[in-house]
């Protein structure tokens, strides 16, 4: 008896809990997977903005930027980065959390879902409680472990965040969905709660667009078009925008107070708020015609199929694809209302993303992935039914393939032991003679990184470092100008360029040198009016690169390498034989990979 009694309690405690243990065991994966370095392309910047409570790109991202300040000062893990990038797989455990919520709710509400008018059969379909259960938990670690979302874990970005806000919105929608098909009135406060969602949403990223005309179109479907219904309607903009406005104001009252840390001196007015919330400075990236929402498109498709060119397994859901389209597919042809929802959400996306010309795309799929993970446990629950006999092989065929994903996907997806950016960014400011100006245009893997470490851990923050791309706007560091008096002045002096300069700007002639010499010195290049030798030399530190590197990582790979071959080149030059041969050995031994060039292959 007493073992019976033991075994009723622990059922009732997974029925009761199982979304949270599930969400405790992804955390414990994304824990072990997160980086406890700087991450690439916007990373180093975000988490400079939240380390110091600053100004990121445009939009600005204020509520992102205010929570990770908040949780910045909790002492919960050392370094600093380790702990904000620890955020991010808080948040995306949340998702998960509330994911498999969304789909325990549709599931054990089917019947009310299905068209039942078109298809009786389906509609006397009932899910027992624990197909609801195991089902759930495979929605939510099908998404938990696809590539693009999992990658949010893995270091600082907004997007974690943003797929938790929109996750719960979500999980009204259905709610408030359910209720209707039910013939159950739902309450006001339901839709304030979502109102409230959607301003916080929009506080931290413009993605929340993607739900609007859902949004709308569940309000009236639920609300009917009545009077009431407007000025109830008109209350929720009112709250929605009210939350919104009070981030951003409060974004433009910091930028006002010179925080440590921001990216153009914006916004301190309340035109330039309006110009940096609307990302003015994107403008330019939007709609650019049929070549972008091509090449979108086809970036779309490659995600999600088998040959995505970046090393993962089978895409982004691995062979999880299958149920996700057919349950797609089921939701469009069986589900009313629904269906709408799915369209519009889907449709809206896609509508933006693919006429959004930028290299870094992936993340704005991520909503679309979320309902796609929704959409494939519909059709796995549906067959664990029907096939009741074989219900226990349905579910562990499909947790197998979720842990095949985990376990083919882990190793490329790690980032535990990657500090490779960290290393090079640190390398590049550590060489370089204080108070000096450095121009790059190398954002992923340097401009963004240094943020972090100059205004985040105080490292050399002596060096003055500036996007050649940007110096010519009007707003752009505007304090360093005001000191120099003019872009001609700042670079009057000795100055430093990354590789990236010299590569793309100096070797295509869209850069004036003026009379200035190029002396290769460590990972940078100084441009001195010295024309004299200069034996300064640091030699680069070698990098910790992981035994499968990561394009970025060949990128700082190659570049070092290079390096260390064009200062070989300026000491034959000036007669220093031995020096070269040094350097070319030094090529050989720690970057073997590196192709040495012909002309310099005699010298060793």
């Amino acid at each position: 008896m007493k073992s019976e009694n033991y075994k009723t309690i622990i059922l009732n405690f997974l029925s009761k809990f199982y979304h949270l243990i599930a969400g405790i065991l992804v955390f414990l994966v994304y824990y072990s997977s997160t980086s406890r370095s700087i991450g690439e392309n916007d990373s180093g910047e975000l988490a400079a903005v939240q380390a110091t409570w600053g100004i990121a790109h445009p939009t600005g991202y204020p509520l992102f930027s205010i929570t990770g300040y908040i949780y910045s000062k909790l002492p919960i893990a050392e370094p600093l980065i380790f702990q904000l990038n620890l955020l991010q797989c808080i948040f995306n455990s949340l998702t998960v959390i509330v994911l498999i919520k969304i789909i325990e709710k549709i599931l054990l509400n089917f019947k009310y879902f299905i068209n039942d008018k078109r298809f009786p059969a389906f509609s006397n379909i009932s899910i027992n409680q624990w197909t609801v259960l195991i089902t759930s938990i495979i929605g939510g670690l099908t998404f938990a472990f696809s590539i693009t979302f999992w990658k949010q874990s893995t270091r600082v970005e907004v997007y974690s965040l943003q797929i938790f806000l929109t996750s719960l919105i979500l999980y009204l929608f259905i709610d408030i969905l359910t209720k209707h098909l039910k013939s159950e009135s739902s309450k006001n406060q339901q839709w304030y709660l979502i109102a409230i969602l959607i301003g916080l949403a929009f506080s931290n990223h413009m993605m929340t667009l993607y739900l609007l005309p859902a949004t709308i179109y569940l309000f009236f479907t639920i609300n009917h078009f009545e009077k009431k219904s407007y000025i109830l309607f008109v209350k929720l903009l009112l709250v929605s925008f009210s939350i919104a406005f009070f981030f951003y104001l409060l974004m433009m009252f910091r930028a006002q107070s010179d925080p440590p840390f921001t990216f153009m001196n914006e916004p301190k007015s309340f035109p330039a708020l309006i110009d940096y919330v609307r990302g003015k400075y994107y403008e330019s990236k939007m709609f650019q015609g049929a070549e972008s929402v091509r090449q979108q498109t086809i970036q779309f498709l490659n995600i999600l199929s088998f040959n995505k060119q970046t090393g993962f397994t089978g895409g982004e859901f691995g062979f999880l694809i299958i149920p996700v389209f057919s349950g797609l597919l089921f939701v469009l042809i069986f589900f009313r209302r629904l269906r709408m929802l799915y369209i519009l959400i889907i449709a809206t996306s896609l509508f933006f993303v693919l006429n959004y010309s930028i290299p870094d795309i992936d993340e704005y799929f991520l909503v679309i992935f979320l309902l796609f993970s929704i959409a494939s446990t519909i059709i796995i629950g549906v067959l664990a039914t029907l096939a009741k006999k074989i219900q226990t092989i349905i579910s562990a065929f499909f947790l197998t393939l979720i842990f095949w994903q985990l376990y083919t996907n882990f190793p490329e997806i790690d980032r535990s032991n990657d500090y490779v950016v960290e290393d090079y960014s640190r390398e590049v400011l550590k060489h370089i003679p204080a108070n000096k100006i450095l121009l790059t245009s190398d954002w992923p893997l340097f401009a963004a990184p240094s943020f972090f470490l100059q205004y985040a851990l105080g490292y050399r923050k002596d060096i003055e470092v500036l996007g050649i791309e940007m110096l010519p706007l009007p707003s752009y560091k505007l304090d360093v100008k005001k000191r120099f008096g003019s872009v001609e002045n700042l670079l009057k002096d000795d100055y430093y360029i990354t590789f990236d300069v010299f590569k793309d700007y100096i070797r295509k002639g869209k850069f004036n040198l003026g009379d200035k010499t190029i002396i290769p010195e460590g990972l940078c290049f100084r441009l001195s009016d010295d024309k004299n030798y200069s034996d300064y030399y640091p030699i680069p530190k070698k990098m910790r690169f992981l035994n499968k590197r990561t394009i970025f990582h060949e990128y700082i790979y190659h570049l070092t390498g290079f390096m260390l071959e064009a200062r070989a080149r300026y000491e034959i030059e000036n007669g220093k034989i031995d020096k070269a041969k040094m350097l070319l050995m030094l090529i050989k031994k720690d970057y073997p990979d590196y192709s040495i060039s012909p002309d310099l292959k005699t010298y060793l």
